[in-house]
């Protein structure tokens, strides 16, 4: 896993209005088979590294897109939207990165906000899976 996707999974388990709509359903890259919703999957889709005269100046700027999912209902969908927002927009708010993190993360910046068909989990019934997709620049360096 990458370390800026461990470390933004870590954000994600400690806020608590997060935590409280999906639990520990954060999953790098793909969800697990049959799952249990709402769930979040992170990765990380590009990453351009910074150079100086020196070489490699160990830190890149991370493009990270977050996949939402929600069989529960629109509303619901926003909700967790909004508090992954509120988790991770403009972090750091107070300088730090999570204790058990392996990289230290600036700034972390929305992006894109929109949403996605969820085509692949086509659910036949009144319950329809509902997919919200955020992105983020995340400029993050190595500890």
């Amino acid at each position: 896993m990458s370390d800026v996707v461990t470390t933004l999974r870590t954000l994600l388990l400690e806020a608590p209005d997060v935590f409280a709509i999906t639990g520990d359903r954060w999953y790098p890259m793909q969800m697990p088979d049959a799952p249990l919703f709402p769930l979040g999957v992170i990765m990380k889709v590009g990453a351009p590294g910074e150079y100086d005269f020196q070489g490699d100046a160990g830190i890149e700027q991370a493009r990270v897109q977050i996949d939402l999912y929600s069989d529960s209902g629109y509303g619901d969908l926003m909700d967790l939207r909004l508090a992954v927002r509120r988790a991770l927009s403009g972090f750091p708010q107070d300088g730090v990165s999570p204790d058990s993190s392996t990289c230290e993360i600036d700034s972390c910046m929305v992006i894109s906000d929109m949403d996605r068909p969820a085509n692949e989990f086509e659910q036949a019934g009144p319950r329809h899976l509902r997919r919200r997709m955020l992105e983020f620049y995340v400029w993050n360096r190595g500890i």
